[in-house]
């Protein structure tokens, strides 16, 4: 939501389980029925720019919860053994909060709180874990480039599309895995091709069914636009790497990308 400028996770262990809770300031819920309502029509499918699409995420974890609530503008909806409850009458002046109680041990509240450290929050945005401010990113390089996103079409149902976006690059910490992100989200590890840096696009990216991967088709379209915009500024490990090997074989890179991966992997005496 553009809206929201500020979104607080805690999560602690209790006597009867895990607690998340997590709540923003934004404008809410339009409709309550969104809480519980499995792939709801909801606006941000028409917007590229807009995390989610099919008004799956708080019903995913409730899904799993012991026990759940969310409390937003339009009422509140408490999830029990017993059933559902809706409590239209309470509700909050702005933003929402979910809470949801957890069966998980201490490992995994640990790894679930690590996970959730990992998010990139967007410019502006403040957003904390068990009270800690997750730092902005500084940007290395924005790289305009033109990706698939998917968008609803006129007749009502999801489909590819591509349109121009940016690619942020961020530098990996010394305890990261390099990560292909969707607006600050975490998708799909980019370890095994060597890639030097995380790679976050600005806009929805066609995701497969369990939301952890992409196509290697899209994923070979966006290594190939890192390597026309960095081709140059590569060491020869770097370009040595199994990414740059990848991104070549994709139509797109420019012959002054390949010849500069070239110079620098040969020293100059490659022959182009």
């Amino acid at each position: 939501e553009k809206q929201v400028t500020k979104v607080t996770v805690d999560i602690q262990m209790r006597l009867d389980g895990v607690v998340l809770v997590v709540t923003d300031d934004g404008p809410g819920f339009r409709d309550l029925k969104d809480a519980y309502t499995l792939y709801a029509w909801t606006y941000k499918r028409t917007d590229p720019q807009t995390r989610g699409r099919f008004n799956l995420g708080e019903k995913e974890i409730m899904a799993l919860a012991k026990y759940g609530s969310i409390v937003t503008t339009s009422g509140s909806v408490y999830f029990t053994a017993d059933g559902r409850k809706e409590q239209p009458s309470n509700r909050l002046r702005h933003g929402t909060s979910v809470t949801v109680n957890m069966d998980w041990t201490k490992k995994e509240m640990d790894e679930v709180t690590e996970k959730l450290r990992r998010l990139i929050p967007p410019a502006g945005k403040a957003y904390t874990v068990n009270g800690f401010l997750v730092p902005q990113r500084k940007t290395l390089n924005e790289i305009e480039a033109t990706l698939e996103t998917v968008l609803l079409a006129s007749d009502g149902l999801m489909r590819p599309t591509r349109r121009k976006t940016t690619i942020n690059m961020y530098g990996i910490l010394p305890d990261e895995t390099p990560m292909l992100f969707e607006m600050g989200i975490p998708v799909q590890e980019l370890d095994k091709q060597e890639v030097p840096w995380h790679l976050d696009v600005q806009q929805k990216i066609p995701l497969a069914p369990n939301h952890d991967s992409v196509r290697p088709a899209y994923l070979q379209d966006v290594l190939a636009e890192v390597l026309n915009a960095t081709a140059g500024d590569l060491d020869q490990e770097q370009a040595s790497g199994t990414w740059v090997k990848e991104a070549i074989g994709d139509e797109r890179v420019s012959k002054e990308a390949v010849k500069q991966v070239f110079d620098i992997q040969y020293e100059g005496k490659a022959l182009v």
